[in-house]
């Protein structure tokens, strides 16, 4: 008898064991986009000359993640975090699906225009070679702005901070960089209407993506200045849920939102 239950345990803690293993992580699929951002010899809305920012985005949440700072959105409950990382205090605020079609407007129409510059400015790209640009290989197309709008000058455009003369694109056809944009497309068929996002949050039918590559590298270079975008990474990981949950040690203050909110009055003066 003592041989026989010996025997059951061993099968029961195989069994169990196997159960362990099988059983699900509760991890979340996520695209992680860090991105840098550069200005130079000129003066704009940016209070400094660099700075970078890392993006996760689940079906579920997005957290941005700066050094002074973080904001999580969360789709149900459909919440704001926003987060100071030196007083460690986060402001939580409720919103309505029409509050973040305020902040996020759609504009399908905005897709459609860009496609079409990009589509006139393929004839202006010149190939000047190739480098590395965070995790793969890019090959960089320069394209004269000024020999753009002349010849093309319903796109001039007016009033502009930073006159561009020349842009210079560095352009990826990395497998692994179109398998996590494809992801993020899938993502963001979740937030659609709720972040007031008609489309994908990447738009890889663009013609310049289509026959080039994915812009991993922007640079824009004036006669006084100077502005490049980099995006250092674009990955798939697998992340627990507590990535997107306020970390232990955050003070976490609700806001209350009335008729005349703090928010309503920011999406007001913007």
């Amino acid at each position: 008898m003592r041989l026989l239950m010996r025997a059951l345990i061993r099968v029961f803690i195989s069994f169990s064991l196997i159960l362990v293993s099988l059983a699900p992580s509760f991890a979340l699929e996520v695209v992680k986009v860090t991105e840098s951002l550069k200005v130079e010899g000129t003066n704009t809305f940016m209070p400094i000359n660099s700075t970078k920012v890392s993006m996760y985005f689940s079906k579920e949440a997005i957290k941005l993640e700066t050094p002074l700072a973080f904001i999580i959105v969360t789709r149900n409950p459909l919440k704001v975090y926003t987060c100071e990382s030196v007083t460690q205090t986060c402001y939580v605020t409720p919103l309505s699906r029409g509050d973040l079609r305020k902040i996020f407007p759609s504009n399908p129409k905005a897709f459609k225009q860009l496609n079409e510059m990009m589509k006139t400015m393929k004839k202006y790209m010149r190939k000047i070679g190739s480098k590395r640009i965070g995790l793969w290989n890019a090959q960089g197309y320069e394209i004269n702005i000024e020999d753009f709008y002349r010849d093309n000058p319903n796109y001039k455009p007016k009033n502009e901070t930073l006159e561009m003369k020349r842009i210079v694109l560095w352009i990826t056809k990395d497998k692994s960089c179109f398998k996590a944009l494809r992801k993020l497309e899938e993502i963001s068929s979740a937030w659609k209407g709720t972040l007031g996002i008609t489309s994908s949050f990447v738009n890889l039918q663009n013609p310049i993506i289509n026959e080039y590559g994915y812009p991993v590298k922007i640079e824009g270079y004036a006669d006084k200045g100077y502005i490049s975008v980099t995006f250092d990474e674009i990955v798939l990981l697998d992340l627990p849920e507590t990535a997107f949950q306020v970390p232990g040690g955050y003070k976490v203050q609700e806001q209350e939102r009335g008729p005349e909110s703090k928010m309503d009055n920011e999406i007001k003066v913007k």
